[in-house]
């Protein structure tokens, strides 16, 4: 666990690796217009340094299914699709 890392992503970490499934809030990213990352990026990036290939799958997966007009600018200049290639092309796909 990193120190700038929040404890509610590594729960969902746990959850996925003992039960195979994940479940995030739909209106976090929808409503993000903040610096800050929401559950499901936390979640790709601590999945992306623990090598949970699966888990990275998904929550790109429901990351690109959250995408809208209203927060695909904040997304696309975020520090999430800064620092992972896979969330920046997914961003610029949609845009």
């Amino acid at each position: 666990m990193m120190p700038e890392d929040s404890f509610d992503p590594h729960q969902k970490i746990l959850q996925f690796i003992y039960t195979s499934k994940i479940s995030y809030d739909s209106k976090t990213i929808a409503s993000q217009h903040s610096p800050y990352l929401c559950e499901a990026e936390e979640t790709y990036a601590i999945a992306d340094r623990l090598l949970l290939s699966g888990l990275k799958a998904l929550s790109l997966d429901f990351l690109s299914r959250s995408f809208t007009t209203e927060n695909i600018v904040t997304q696309l200049f975020g520090p999430l699709s800064l620092e992972h290639d896979k969330v920046r092309a997914i961003n610029i796909y949609f845009f």
